[in-house]
């Protein structure tokens, strides 16, 4: 799906009219959190670039982008019920992406690999000085 696509969906899904500026907004905090969770660095969607799909497998747009910024619309129309079960499924959607996706390196966040190999070198440190 490209950007278009995920704002038709997101409007149809949500029984509403929302801007697709807003709605880019939304995608884009689902891509972050994405990111947080899988440790990567999947780049931002850009209205002015529509026509562009994430940079991750299509079953996802509708599994994690969707719930989420559908979730969001419903959030500003005060619509608890509904947004509440969006995230729901959201979360357990990132969840299932987090266990089965592998990210590629292309987009792995290096500067998190970095850190862990400071930690995990920093414990080896500790246990076996003499092992670095």
């Amino acid at each position: 799906m490209d950007l278009n696509q995920i704002i038709e969906a997101v409007n149809a899904l949500s029984d509403e009219n929302s801007p697709p500026k807003q709605i880019t907004t939304w995608v884009n905090d689902a891509i972050a959190r994405i990111n947080i969770e899988l440790g990567a660095n999947f780049p931002f969607m850009d209205l002015a670039k529509a026509t562009e799909s994430p940079a991750f497998p299509e079953k996802y747009h509708y599994t994690v982008l969707l719930p989420f910024a559908t979730a969001r619309i419903k959030q500003v129309d005060s619509s608890q019920f509904e947004y509440s079960d969006l995230f729901m499924e959201f979360e357990a959607n990132l969840t299932k992406m987090k266990s089965t996706y592998t990210v590629p390196d292309e987009f792995k966040d290096k500067t998190e690999q970095e850190i862990t190999q400071v930690i995990l070198a920093d414990r080896l440190e500790e246990e076996d000085p003499d092992v670095i």
